[in-house]
């Protein structure tokens, strides 16, 4: 690819360049956020060749989606949803983050262009969120306030980030897939900031 889009997209607001570059930042918000919360990140791509033949994407049933940030979430995460509830103030933070990296990518996007926005498009990040959160509280209006926590704290860490989301997106632009080591390196290149 000749023309960085992601350049395009923020220096121009050149919507065909903003369209192209969606999947870029989408998947860089996924990484960071994953990042940010503490979440290892196996690898981020858009290369579909590769995620077709990884194990990981193969095992977590992502092989046929065009871009994945593999999160290494489950460890922390299954307890938690075998239970069916969340007991302690911890587990509450491991849902909220998981919650927060799986939402990152749709509203990175957003962010991007909310004019075009279509969160139709993010139906299997919005499907995940929903189907953890049912598991660990049966309350809608407990479900509700997790869901509110996550989003108010996403906000602030994408807007507090957003050099580091511009930096992944643009390194995924060039290289397809940015393996765990790449991605801490660009994330170390200047202090990160995390939300309370």
């Amino acid at each position: 690819m000749d023309t960085n889009i992601i350049e395009l997209a923020t220096a121009n607001s050149d919507w065909a360049a903003i369209e192209l570059s969606k999947p870029y930042w989408h998947e860089a918000g996924h990484a960071v956020i994953a990042r940010l919360i503490g979440f290892p990140v196996a690898w981020v791509s858009v290369d579909q060749k590769f995620i077709r033949s990884n194990d990981l994407a193969i095992k977590n049933e992502s092989s046929e989606c065009p871009a994945v940030c593999m999160t290494i979430s489950s460890d922390r995460l299954t307890p938690i949803l075998e239970k069916r509830s969340i007991l302690s103030k911890k587990e509450k933070e491991t849902v909220v983050g998981y919650c927060m990296h799986v939402l990152a990518g749709p509203y990175v996007e957003e962010c991007l262009d909310p004019e075009s926005f279509n969160p139709d498009l993010s139906v299997r990040d919005y499907h995940q969120v929903g189907m953890v959160l049912r598991m660990v509280d049966p309350r809608f209006a407990g479900r509700k306030k997790l869901y509110v926590a996550a989003r108010r704290r996403l906000k602030k860490m994408v807007n507090q980030n957003w050099d580091k989301i511009h930096l992944v997106a643009d390194a995924l632009f060039h290289r397809q897939t940015v393996m765990r080591d790449e991605l801490d390196e660009l994330l170390l290149a200047t202090p990160l900031k995390v939300a309370a």
